[in-house]
């Protein structure tokens, strides 16, 4: 109409029914004084192309072609849609992590980070002298054993009085010796009754501490006679074995104290204190007297401190149960016992018997190792004949034997006390709820840029992920931080996945909106 521009008269004003201006246009038209039906077609063929270059038939157009005054409201909108399934996928996932859904794979991740550091020296503190396969044969026609089975009892006193000779400060004799005094002969006895370091190697031995076994009955093995060896020289020799879900008995934790106090004074319990315990606090008080004193406290106090603090030399030591029975991925951890994660000395090959020297007993005996050698050390003594052991347990770096395991606890603390290495420690909750945060975060504006470009999706998903992987790994690897892997992961998918799928589903339900005619 105001293409063509009628002159006044011919077509009624815009307030008269579009049913009257249409036929009057049309006559005007085509009427000589009009411009002709032709130019009518052209006009029409113009304003056609132009209401189909600004009017799509979506009304909703692609965000890379929004309006200008649109664009802000709807970035707006997508960082809110971002930020929400971050903090909930984060929220969510630590709930369930608090339950310990997640435990048995968070337990699985943080037994591949700890095997997968840098293998460490081996320490020359620890020397095992191992009843192998050879030795149990040659002793088996050997008389009395009323010390061990395994072993005669001319063959433990002499190789207990070589290390003597030697100088080693500790000797830790890994066999459960007995508790009636009959069995100990007039030429043993003096043997074990060491008066201290000034004459003598302190020897200490264990019990074993009342326990459900998996067969519902109740197993224990009393400590030695007083005797022949003190009270204050013998440990316990239980290990922190988890129990929960299937495959899982795995030793991962080092229990240094039951926190019994005086609460127990009777055998077989005569000390709360384990075997490992015992025999790193004598070696530093041999070697490292300056750094005391190294009496055990009174852990039924520690554990009821608020705190759960040890000072041990130049080490703080942290109780697991400090955390509220809740340390790391652990989220059942038994109240009334100091114990710590188990710091294993990285090991060459993840083989824990190349992180200590181990020598059989024939070797000592027959003056085949070094004198030298055993000054001021610690010395293990045990069976390691596979075909009649039966203290194998798995670790993360697989099975091993029980005088090899003790070896690292031993290890473990006095590499602490002397500031060698750390204890491995975990966050608050509320540091590993911000970590999980971070990721969940990330995997939203991850999931909001990508949303429209599956290659960039999947690329940021694989570099998320892997990002977790390494900073769990390198924490391990560094300062001995475990950090959780598994919850932000999974956190880091859902929040990402969330973003996707909620701007996907309101994109099409605008698109189906738009295609609905009046």
């Amino acid at each position: 109409m105001f293409d063509l521009n009628p002159p006044k008269g011919n077509v009624s004003p815009p307030t008269a029914p579009q049913g009257q201006r249409v036929p009057e246009l049309l006559t005007w038209v085509d009427s000589p004084v009009g411009p002709g039906l032709e130019a009518l077609r052209i006009s029409l063929e113009k304003w056609a192309v132009v209401a189909d270059l600004s009017s799509p038939q979506d009304d909703t157009p692609p965000p890379d072609r929004l309006p200008p005054q649109k664009t802000p409201l709807l970035l707006a909108r997508l960082g809110g849609l971002a930020l929400a399934s971050g903090l909930a996928m984060a929220s969510l996932v630590s709930v369930v992590r608090f339950f310990g859904a997640f435990e048995p794979l968070e337990l699985m991740a943080y037994d591949h980070v700890l095997t997968a550091r840098p293998a460490e020296p081996r320490s020359d503190r620890i020397i095992v002298l191992e009843a192998n396969r050879a030795v149990v044969d040659a002793e088996q026609l050997k008389e009395p054993k009323n010390l061990a089975e395994t072993l005669s009892d001319a063959t433990l006193t002499a190789a207990i009085q070589k290390l003597q000779a030697y100088g080693v400060s500790v000797i830790g004799v890994d066999w459960y010796l007995p508790d009636d005094l009959t069995q100990w002969s007039a030429s043993v006895l003096p043997i074990f009754q060491a008066p201290g370091l000034a004459d003598h190697s302190r020897i200490y031995g264990l019990y074993l501490q009342p326990y459900q076994g998996r067969t519902g009955e109740e197993n224990s093995v009393p400590a030695p006679h007083p005797q022949a060896i003190p009270p204050e020289r013998v440990g316990f020799s239980n290990f922190a074995i988890h129990r929960k879900g299937e495959g899982e008995n795995v030793l991962r934790r080092q229990i240094v104290s039951n926190g019994l106090g005086d609460t127990v004074t009777a055998p077989p319990c005569p000390s709360t204190q384990a075997f490992s315990t015992l025999m790193a606090l004598g070696y530093l008080e041999a070697n490292h007297p300056d750094l005391g004193p190294f009496t055990p406290p009174d852990f039924s106090r520690v554990l009821e401190s608020r705190r759960n603090r040890w000072l041990l030399g130049r080490a703080t030591l942290n109780g697991l149960s400090s955390y509220s029975f809740i340390y790391g991925g652990y989220q059942d951890l038994e109240p009334g016992i100091f114990e710590l994660m188990l710091n294993y000395r990285e090991p060459a090959g993840n083989d824990l018997r190349a992180a200590f020297t181990h020598k059989s007993l024939y070797d000592l005996l027959e003056n085949r190792l070094d004198p030298a050698a055993f000054q001021g050390k610690v010395a293990l003594l045990g069976l390691t004949d596979d075909t009649r052991i039966s203290d194998r347990f798995l670790t993360p770096y697989g099975d091993e034997l029980g005088v090899t395991l003790h070896a690292h606890m031993v290890d473990h603390l006095i590499s602490l006390a002397l500031g060698e290495r750390r204890q491995i420690w975990v966050w608050t909750r509320v540091g590993e709820f911000a970590w999980i945060l971070l990721w969940s975060l990330l995997g939203g504006g991850f999931g909001l840029l990508g949303r429209h470009r599956p290659g960039w999706l999947a690329g940021s998903l694989a570099a998320g992920l892997l990002g977790i992987y390494l900073s769990s790994r390198l924490a391990m690897g560094t300062v001995a931080l475990w950090l959780p892997m598994v919850p932000p992961m999974v956190a880091f998918v859902l929040a990402q996945g969330t973003v996707v799928y909620t701007e996907a589903t309101l994109q099409l339900t605008r698109s189906n909106h738009s295609k609905i005619k009046p």
